[in-house]
């Protein structure tokens, strides 16, 4: 019991520095010191709302932002997170229903490298455990794809590096996480669902009971997350490849669609849409040109 009790506290405790890191609707704060006299901080403003800020020895703010919730990405700060030997800070503003992130290096004017907007909030971390900062996120975009359940629908991870202030996705360098949501998706596969998939099943879908509805759903699901995982793995031959296989005809060509005009939506559509604020604040000189892009 007093085992449980302490590990109790140390988690509420946890929680409560973590609440503390951050601000959301105009409560809580912190300031983080960072190399060479710079820090960051986070503070409540006036009407309710959080700044964000880098602020040199002077104290004059050379970066600030607004929004209804900020904080720090402890991960990523303190680290060089766009290859170009500097370390950089990564902060975080929620404003206007979207994830506003700005990747800001101390000591160059202006200190901005990179802003990025996205829906889903990203994850920034050392995921390969080889030095490099990665940032990735789950695509919400096919969720209800073609009228499937949110609890079937699929939702591959995208994965992203920065070079200089360009980014790129690197899903083919993290190909056996892919391969194993493949295997998983493919264990779940109802081989009598799949035959309706296929249009091979000579019951119609008057014929079909509720069990077999609910089964056909599921397996559409896991289909389409076979297909992802292989498109978003760096393997889209083998993806689509995979649909077609698997898809009745009639519905391959709608289908289709619909995956590509939700992928244009998603992660990897809004990674590198530059806010027009920010395109002003990119470093003139060409960043490092990044390794082959996943097809």
């Amino acid at each position: 019991m007093k085992l449980r009790i302490a590990l109790f506290v140390c988690f509420a405790t946890s929680l409560t520095l973590a609440a503390d890191k951050s601000c959301q609707g105009g409560r809580g704060g912190y300031k983080m010191p960072l190399a060479d006299g710079f820090s960051i901080q986070v503070a409540p403003t006036d009407d309710g709302k959080c700044r964000i800020e880098l602020l040199p020895e002077s104290g004059d703010a050379i970066y600030s932002t607004v929004g209804e919730e900020s904080h720090i990405e402890f991960a990523a700060t303190g680290r060089d997170v766009n290859g170009d030997g500097k370390n950089d800070a990564v902060v975080e503003t929620f404003a206007n229903g979207k994830h506003r992130y700005a990747v800001l290096t101390p000591g160059l004017t202006p200190p901005l490298i990179r802003e990025i907007a996205t829906t889903e909030p990203l994850t920034f971390e050392d995921k390969a455990g080889d030095g490099k900062i990665e940032m990735y996120a789950r695509e919400r975009v096919y969720i209800n794809i073609d009228g499937l359940p949110e609890e079937v629908s699929p939702a591959p991870v995208a994965i992203f590096r920065i070079s200089g202030s360009r980014i790129y996705p690197v899903m083919n360098a993290f190909w056996p996480e892919y391969e194993a949501e493949i295997n998983r998706a493919k264990s779940y596969i109802s081989k009598d669902a799949l035959t309706y998939l296929q249009g091979l099943s000579p019951k119609g879908a008057d014929e079909r009971k509720p069990q077999e509805d609910r089964a056909l759903a599921e397996t559409k699901g896991y289909v389409l997350q076979v297909v992802l995982n292989y498109i978003y793995g760096g393997k889209a031959q083998q993806g689509w490849q995979y649909f077609m296989d698997n898809w009745q005809d009639r519905d391959k060509d709608r289908v289709r669609s619909l995956i590509t005009a939700a992928r244009s939506r998603g992660l990897l559509g809004e990674i590198n849409a530059i806010p027009p604020q920010t395109a002003a604040a990119q470093p003139a000189q060409p960043a490092p040109a990044p390794p082959t892009e996943n097809k």
